[in-house]
């Protein structure tokens, strides 16, 4: 659906402004409003966007019976198809044949399919570019990547199902990976540390597995809820003891024990609710409910389900692969890993359709700045006189 908004928005106003040549020369001398010209190519344009995708949504969804979240749907692909209108115009506005413009659109396309993280996920891309942590640059700057993004995270997130157990879901979610992968593998790394340090022996390893140690366990003790740890600078390969081992093993075990109870109180919560929904609409209802509104294809991507490794050990940290949906991301300026439910920004979350959609916009209005000075032209040109003087 993304690209299809990106195909007809860049389509629609390929030509509007090149099928204007003559007529632009021939009035030159009149000294009329660029301003004013564009603006109404850009309000014919979204208008015509808008018609386009209400109709594109309200057919498939019938077709596909998807329920519900038209004007979701609508929102995100009007955008999307917006800043493609942008696009198709400064392309316009830049050749000066028709023919080229339809040479270029699909080179324009293809980065857009190829680096929106479905066909090829960030971390499997080339190790120049590939990123863990969050979604890497090439990613960030692919209008794709934001409206799919926006567009799958809302869909699984508060669709009519869902919504009413996403918190409790997260909040197992979190449990269930520090206390299944998390904190197991700090505990082998611990008992590891113990053994070198008493052997003195692998002084490399040794010092890598203590800033591993050190760089996790100082986040767990940011977590709301569970103190930090008051041996935290002593984990270093001169102070490291036997009595520090024992304080982190025993840290750590504390750590697991809470998440433990955070995940058996979040369970049983979210049972009660089941039961409430159950008493109130009945089983054969809830189950239909649950039936046209939870795709499980979709879980399968945001949940990253049916990949095997859950856990990876990068630049000394460890990095969850499992549930991205779930994880609340850490860089404090908008940067997230994909499929991120909110996105962090000045040490405030906001929910990632409304984030999103933001970040289209602001990508809207950079490519009609580049419109108005007329930017995309005058490049072709340096390079065209470039290329003539050699």
């Amino acid at each position: 659906s993304v690209i299809v908004a990106l195909f007809l928005g860049m389509i629609g106003s390929a030509e509007e402004i090149i099928k204007d040549g003559k007529i632009l020369a021939r009035e030159s001398f009149l000294h009329l409003s660029r301003l004013s010209y564009l603006l109404s190519k850009i309000m014919f344009l979204f208008g015509l966007s808008a018609i386009q995708m209400i109709t594109f949504i309200l057919i498939g969804n019938y077709i596909l019976e998807i329920r519900s979240m038209t004007l979701t749907y609508w929102i995100i692909l009007f955008s999307t198809s917006c800043f493609a209108n942008l696009m198709g115009l400064n392309i316009s506005d830049g050749l000066k044949s028709v023919v080229a413009i339809y040479i270029i659109v699909p080179f324009l396309l293809v980065p857009q399919i190829l680096l929106a993280g479905v066909i090829v996920k960030f971390d499997k891309l080339h190790f120049s570019v590939a990123a863990y942590e969050n979604v890497p640059l090439a990613g960030d700057v692919m209008t794709s990547r934001w409206a799919y993004e926006a567009l799958a995270v809302e869909l699984f997130k508060n669709n009519r199902f869902e919504k009413n157990f996403y918190n409790y879901d997260q909040a197992i979610s979190e449990s269930n990976y520090k206390t299944s992968f998390l904190i197991p593998r700090l505990l082998n790394v611990a008992e590891e540390c113990q053994r070198l340090a008493e052997n003195n022996t692998n002084e490399q390893i040794f010092s890598k597995n203590l800033l591993l140690l050190r760089n996790e366990i100082e986040a767990l003790g940011k977590i709301p809820g569970l103190f930090p740890f008051e041996y935290i600078e002593n984990l270093t390969a001169d102070e490291f003891d036997e009595d520090i081992a024992s304080e982190t093993l025993d840290y750590l075990t504390y750590a697991r024990l809470h998440f433990q109870e955070k995940s058996r109180i979040a369970t049983n919560q979210r049972d009660s609710l089941y039961s409430a929904m159950v008493g109130e609409m009945g089983e054969q209802a809830v189950y239909k409910l649950r039936q046209d509104y939870h795709n499980e294809k979709l879980t399968d991507y945001l949940t990253n389900r049916l990949e095997i490794t859950k856990i990876v050990d990068i630049n000394n940290r460890l990095y969850q692969k499992r549930d991205p949906i779930f994880m609340i991301p850490e860089h404090n300026a908008g940067r997230a890993h994909f499929y991120a439910p909110f996105k962090k920004f000045n040490n405030q979350l906001y929910d990632t359709k409304w984030f999103n959609l933001i970040v289209l916009w602001l990508f809207t209005f950079l490519f009609y700045i580049l419109l108005l000075l007329d930017i995309f032209r005058k490049v072709i040109e340096y390079f065209t006189t470039l290329k003539l003087r050699k």
